[in-house]
C-alpha cells in the first residue's frame, strides 16, 4: 500500500519543509501539494534537512480533486466542525480502519488544509472520511507540520501490501469508490438525490466498513441493480 500525504494551499514554506522532515523520518516518501509552490523556497528548504528530496519530488496539482483523482480512500483532516458529517476518526483509529480495508486500498491519501482556514467545504467533499486530533485546548491548535508528523508517526508502521493476484483482484471488486458508484447509481434510479440525508449517509458510513462489508454491500447493490432491471 502506497501511503501519500497531501498539503492543499499551504502558505508557510518553513511549514511545508517540516512537514517533508517528519514524513522522512517516519519512512515516507510521498508528498503532494495543491496550488502552491512555497516548497521551492529556501525556507523549506532548510526546515527539510536531509529531506530535501522530498520537496524536490512533490508533485504540485491545480485542485485537490486531481491531487486524489488516482487514490482509493482519501482521509481529510479538519479541526473545525463546519462538515457536516456524524463521524470524525481519531488518529489512533485510522490504523484499524485502513487494515480492514486493505484489500481495496492500493494508494491511500491524508490530507491537510491550509494553515490559516483548512479544508474547504469543496474539498471536504474529496474525502471519504474526515479525522481530527483530539485537544485539550481548541486554540492554540497544532501547526501543520506537527499534525503531519502526529499522523506520520500513527501510520509509520502500516506497511500493507497487496499479497497476491486472488487478493488484488478482491481489492478491485470490493473497493469503496466502485461500491459509493453502484449506490450512487441505485439512488438515481429511485429518485434519491445529493440533498437527501440518506445520500449523504450511505457515502460516509461506507468509508468506514470493512472489506467483508464492503464485498457484502457489493453484493447487495448488484441484486438491487438487477431486480430493477427485471
Amino acid at each position: 500500500m502506497e501511503i501519500v500525504f497531501i498539503l492543499s494551499h499551504p502558505a508557510v514554506a518553513e511549514n511545508v519543509g517540516a512537514s517533508a522532515r517528519a514524513l522522512k523520518t517516519m519512512g515516507f516518501s510521498q508528498l503532494r501539494l495543491v496550488n502552491s509552490d512555497v516548497h521551492t523556497d529556501k525556507q523549506a528548504r532548510i526546515l527539510a534537512h536531509g529531506s530535501t528530496e522530498l520537496l524536490r519530488q512533490a508533485k504540485v496539482f491545480p485542485l485537490l480533486a486531481d491531487a486524489v483523482a488516482d487514490c482509493d480512500l482519501v482521509i481529510g483532516t479538519s479541526a473545525k466542525p463546519r462538515h457536516h458529517r456524524e463521524t470524525l476518526y481519531p488518529p489512533s483509529q485510522l490504523k484499524q480502519l485502513i487494515t480492514e480495508q486493505a484489500a481495496g486500498i492500493r494508494r491511500l491519501a491524508i490530507v491537510f488544509g491550509c494553515e490559516k482556514s483548512g479544508l474547504s467545504n469543496q474539498e471536504l467533499k474529496c474525502c471519504d472520511l474526515l479525522t481530527a486530533i483530539p485537544l485539550a485546548a481548541s486554540y492554540p491548535s497544532l501547526n501543520l507540520s506537527q499534525a503531519v508528523m502526529l499522523y506520520a508517526y500513527e501510520l509509520s508502521d502500516n506497511q500493507l501490501p497487496l499479497a497476491n493476484t486472488s487478493s488484488e483482484q478482491a481489492g478491485t471488486e470490493a473497493s469503496l469508490h466502485k461500491l459509493q458508484d453502484k449506490m450512487m447509481a441505485n439512488f438515481h434510479h429511485h429518485n434519491i438525490t445529493r440533498k437527501d440525508k440518506v445520500y449523504q449517509w450511505a457515502l460516509e458510513k461506507s468509508a468506514g466498513l470493512s472489506n467483508r462489508e464492503l464485498g457484502f454491500l457489493h453484493f447487495i447493490c448488484d441484486k438491487i441493480a438487477a431486480n430493477d432491471v427485471d
